[in-house]
């Protein structure tokens, strides 16, 4: 048996391709929330997560599912799968029991998720009031600019506690003054914004592994980021495909199931922390507070030098896998001892 910890994105996509891929397993899901609410931002499907949910049969039609109530209580399972987000309770116990076996590690460190140091504000302009007091604005002449939410960076923040409420409604005043002095395009769609929250930011360091004895991570439990480039799901949806296409191989056994666990580990660990690295140094260049990224008059010449320098690297081979295995029907028995 199975046992998956979470029904976010991750966890249900995990459970599909088992369920297609190998008749035979059973699986338990779990998840602690009573109810559905909406948390988080939109993601970005790419091209690679898209070819997933065509794998699944998911591409043509998406549906809402009702969920059953969660199951209180103990169970046993061959393995657990810790799909169980940014609070992540198999990631905590996880790694506080590697701190209690290795208390010179520093693997209490990643037992709780940190703040980015970054705020969202998201909120509703009302349209009407907006038309009447800018109809000139460039927003009706540029209709593909839309508004879904605003990101302030306190630049001390990051890694700093946050004691407050990740979510909580606040004053339409509060989010005019953080951007006070800033372009009066901006200003003016601020002043008409009704109903808006502060969204608190927070992700899990960079985890040295995502797999302990049976148990192993994935999506936010192993990786939650910054939303700056929208893929966090993204990540999930391959983390969860990778780890089911290598389950359901016929020489994937009980007996190698750690070995098994360790090779979705090599593919998906570097693979999911670059898409967070990258994710994070986009909200600083966004910001303008990027140390490598001067603001100033050569500041077109400095980020073309340093893109330039970080992008145009070979890939190593198990970086390739990582490309190449969602793409075909690539063979992967060959890893499985």
């Amino acid at each position: 048996m199975t046992y998956l910890s979470g029904v976010g994105i991750g966890g249900l996509t995990l459970a599909v391709v088992l369920s297609k891929h190998f008749s035979n397993i059973e699986i338990d899901i779990y998840e602690a929330k009573s109810v559905i609410s909406t948390i988080g931002v939109e993601i970005a499907i790419w091209k690679r997560s898209w070819q997933v949910l065509q794998d699944m049969c998911l591409d043509e039609e998406m549906k809402k599912r009702g969920l059953p109530p969660p199951h209180k209580g103990e169970a046993m399972a061959d393995a657990l799968v810790g799909a169980d987000g940014v609070h992540s309770l198999t990631r905590a116990t996880m790694h506080r029991e590697l701190a209690a076996q290795h208390p010179s590690e520093g693997y209490e460190k990643y037992i709780e998720p940190i703040w980015s140091g970054t705020h969202a504000y998201r909120c509703t302009v009302n349209l009407p009031k907006f038309k009447e007091l800018y109809p000139a604005h460039q927003a009706f002449s540029h209709p593909k600019i839309s508004y879904s939410a605003c990101f302030y960076t306190v630049e001390t923040g990051e890694s700093t506690p946050y004691d407050g409420p990740w979510v909580t409604d606040v004053s339409p005043e509060e989010v005019i003054s953080v951007y006070d002095g800033w372009e009066p395009d901006l200003v003016q769609l601020l002043e008409c914004l009704e109903k808006p929250s502060r969204w608190t930011i927070h992700v899990v360091r960079p985890i040295p592994f995502y797999v302990s004895g049976l148990a192993v991570l994935l999506g936010d439990a192993a990786h939650a980021m910054t939303p700056h480039q929208g893929v966090g799901g993204s990540q999930a949806i391959e983390d969860a495909y990778i780890l089911g296409r290598l389950l359901v191989r016929p020489r994937a056994t009980l007996k190698n199931l750690p070995d098994v666990q360790k090779i979705y580990q090599k593919i998906r660990l570097p693979f999911a922390a670059k898409a967070a690295e990258r994710s994070r140094t986009n909200g600083l260049i966004y910001e303008f507070i990027h140390l490598d990224l001067p603001v100033g008059p050569n500041a077109s010449a400095v980020a073309s030098s340093h893109w330039e320098k970080s992008l145009v690297r070979p890939l190593d081979g198990w970086q390739r896998e990582a490309v190449i295995l969602p793409m075909q029907n690539h063979d992967v028995s060959h890893h499985v001892s």
